[in-house]
């Protein structure tokens, strides 16, 4: 795969770098099992630009939501209701679930970040970011619980949940840190600041999505590649060179 990304170069061929998925039977799917299982705090980070303006259940992540530890990004969450979008996460206590205000703008791009922290006795998802800006919470669908486990060990799903929950649109810069990164961090990745200069230690897996192999590099350092059903290669999030600010 690394000598096919190579070779593209060489030929002055454009490298491509986003995925665009049609919304009913296309995702992408870790080859082997994450394994978060060492730590109660995850960062979950990446672009989106959403096509499928509906109110169908619709998960952009999730490594299993009927297991304890696992967690579910959606951009229709059904037990709330219709166009709601929000996280819910499951513990060895029970679920949870909070939304954000609104779903954000259909075919655009939006740097999406959010942080779950198990250790926490109250609001475990610690915070939802649209763009950089920390969004407003409210709990949905499920009572207030306490969970006091770690993250599982599952399958990475994206744009599905498992052959369930399609969604159509692009994606990229798909990355899991085992650690709660910084409001300082957040803002600098929706900046565009290169994924791997974010706690590079922590990264539990890193999917760029450059499209031009398949399956996809995960550049984590953990070598799990993401098998790819279908996806197609895509232009990428259109922004400039990160400057420090």
């Amino acid at each position: 795969m690394w000598k096919l990304l190579l070779f593209a170069l060489l030929l002055g061929s454009p490298l491509w770098a986003s995925r665009a998925f049609n919304g009913t039977d296309q995702q992408l799917n870790s080859q082997a099992t994450v394994d978060l299982s060492a730590t109660q705090q995850l960062t979950l980070s990446f672009w989106l630009n959403w096509t499928q303006d509906d109110t169908s259940n619709r998960t952009v992540a999730t490594n299993n939501f009927n297991a304890a530890g696992s967690f579910m990004i959606q951009m229709n969450m059904g037990c709330a209701g219709g166009s709601t979008t929000g996280v819910r996460l499951r513990g060895n206590v029970g679920p949870i679930a909070a939304r954000i205000p609104s779903r954000p703008s259909a075919g655009v791009w939006h740097h999406w970040l959010v942080r779950l922290d198990f250790s926490k006795s109250a609001d475990e998802i610690d915070a939802i970011y649209i763009d950089g800006v920390s969004q407003v919470l409210t709990a949905v669908c499920y009572a207030a619980v306490d969970n006091t486990d770690t993250f599982r060990t599952g399958t990475l799903f994206l744009m599905s949940s498992g052959g369930l929950e399609w969604v159509g649109g692009r994606l990229a810069e798909v990355a899991i840190w085992s650690t709660l990164l910084s409001a300082n961090e957040v803002l600098s990745l929706s900046r565009s600041a290169p994924v791997a200069s974010i706690r590079p230690q922590s990264l539990a897996i890193y999917y760029p999505l450059y499209g031009a192999a398949a399956p996809e590099a995960d550049l984590s350092g953990h070598h799990n590649s993401g098998a790819v059903t279908g996806a197609t290669a895509a232009d990428h999030v259109p922004l400039g060179p990160y400057v420090r600010r």
